[in-house]
């Protein structure tokens, strides 16, 4: 392709499996595009396949390609950019540290969030760490700790999280170009915060459809912390099948990674799966207005046929958005079914499980399931948290 006004020539590859041909790149694109000045190469791959050769990112910064995955029905995304990228995408790409100051400084002083003088400490702390990822990712494990006392009556862990941390740790050792996760939550949460502070009240009159109990206990911010920090946390089981392909190394044998039926019989799993399944028909079924929800009390047939669906989603183990909605909302029901939290039942319910629906529909690989279910397009007036993580989603 031609560019009006402009001596650069682009030339498109369509590579949707996203194995790049390192030979014939080296060979003769890379001859190519010295012979050619004004030549640009930009590699467009499938997104969903982009996981499975995570070194293919790594290969176009080093020929010197952009790279674009494709969203189906969503669009592009730009994973490695070129001059054709705006000038002031491409500083947002190499501003130094893993929190741009872009973002450090739209979530200071927020204080119309419970937690801010949490998260202005973590704001000044951060910067003189600049690239240090361990010292970063430390205070990031500090500060969700402390943001979650906020709120101990709901008993949210961050066990979940270092077990992302873990994962990751050992995925990079094998695949060292593998995407971060960690401190992506992190980031989305920051950026999230801004919006919900400047958008309080348009999210407390959504939220409160779903509100069981005393609204004076609502916390927008807590559901948002809920959401944005947990929503990768099925990563590992997800991406357990390619960290073993590639650690083995041999094409003639076959990974499988599915789950068990079994894990629906324990309570934990049995209850978080209802009152998800309740909510998610609730919100496609109901008005705006309508605040009528049982939170699952009385499961029916529309129920039921969504928990049979989410359950298959579920054992398949490809989608980490479904993964780390059910196993986020699960841990929190565990612990709330203690007889001494019984006070407290109304506002986990009310808070955590909005938070597990928006991370279940962060994940394109379900929005064609979402269509059915009436969930997908996202309405940021019934479910902001939905449409502020799909937002978000993808920040680098």
């Amino acid at each position: 392709m031609a560019l009006p006004n402009d001596g650069r020539i682009v030339a498109v590859d369509l590579i949707p499996s996203a194995n790049v041909p390192r030979f014939i790149y080296r060979e003769e694109v890379h001859a190519l595009k010295q012979k050619h000045p004004q030549l640009r190469v930009i590699v467009c791959v499938l997104d969903k396949q982009l996981d499975a050769f995570p070194e293919t990112e790594a290969f176009c910064r080093e020929i010197g390609c952009g790279l674009q995955t494709l969203i189906p029905e969503v669009g592009l995304q730009t994973v490695v950019t070129t001059d054709l990228d705006r000038a002031d995408e491409i500083e947002g790409v190499v501003e130094p540290g893993w929190f741009p100051k872009h973002i450090l400084d739209k979530a200071a002083n927020l204080t119309n969030l419970s937690f801010h003088q949490t998260i202005n400490d973590f704001c000044q702390k951060v910067v003189p760490l600049a690239d240090n990822e361990d010292a970063v990712t430390n205070l990031v494990y500090e500060t969700v700790d402390r943001l979650l006392q906020h709120y101990p009556n709901c008993h949210a862990s961050v066990g979940s999280f270092m077990k992302l941390a873990h994962f990751e740790s050992m995925f990079r050792q094998v695949v060292p170009t593998a995407t971060e996760h960690v401190l992506h939550s992190f980031r989305v949460f920051l950026a999230g915060c801004a919006v919900i502070s400047r958008f309080y009240e348009s999210f407390l009159v959504a939220h409160k459809r779903f509100c069981l109990g005393s609204e004076r206990k609502m916390s927008i911010e807590y559901c948002w912390l809920l959401t944005a920090i947990f929503h990768d946390i099925g990563r590992p089981l997800e991406g357990s099948r390619p960290m073993l392909e590639a650690e083995l190394e041999d094409e003639d044998i076959l990974v499988s990674v599915v789950g068990k039926d079994t894990r629906w019989i324990k309570e934990k799993y049995n209850h978080a799966r209802r009152i998800l399944a309740s909510l998610g028909v609730f919100v496609a079924s109901s008005p705006a207005g309508d605040d009528g929800w049982d939170a699952g009390a009385v499961p029916d047939d529309q129920d039921n046929a969504l928990a049979a669906e989410l359950t298959n989603l579920y054992n398949r183990m490809s989608s980490h958005a479904v993964i780390s909605a059910f196993n986020m909302l699960a841990s929190i029901v565990e612990q709330a079914r203690a007889v001494d939290e019984r006070k407290n039942r109304p506002f986990v319910v009310t808070h955590a499980t909005p938070a597990a629906l928006a991370i279940l529909l962060h994940d394109w690989k379900i929005w064609d399931d979402a269509k059915k279910w009436r969930l997908f397009p996202v309405d940021f007036g019934i479910i902001p948290m939905a449409a502020l993580l799909n937002l978000y989603r993808h920040m680098g």
